[in-house]
């Protein structure tokens, strides 16, 4: 009895989606840059209510830097320069809201 596939178009049917796989997970990647190019030294604090998103990149192996990244509600994005003074205390604010969150999850588990 003949197989209804040689077993050359089964192994090129292979090599194809094993292709298909790598190239689908090349679209998906990471961005292995600091995402912020240059930042905004804003002297006076922005106001909270304009501010929709705020982001918090830790430095890594990619890039060197933290990064603060504030998305205004017009969809205006800003790095910000995580050396002024409002902003260290806006990061020091952000830390402390999460350790409380998590410090609420905690307590309600028991």
């Amino acid at each position: 009895m003949q197989d209804k596939f040689p077993s050359s178009s089964v192994f090129i049917l292979l090599q194809l989606s094993a292709l298909l796989i790598i190239f689908m997970g090349m679209t998906e990647a990471v961005d292995l840059r600091c995402q912020c190019i240059k930042t905004v030294s804003v002297q006076k604090p922005i106001d909270k209510r304009q501010v929709l998103n705020i982001e918090l990149i830790k430095s890594g192996p990619y890039c060197s830097e933290v990064e603060v990244i504030v998305t205004l509600k017009n969809g205006q994005k800003n790095c910000l320069d995580p050396e002024i003074k409002w902003v260290k205390r806006l990061i020091k604010n952000i830390f402390k809201k999460k350790s409380m969150k998590n410090k609420v999850k905690l307590q309600k588990k028991d």
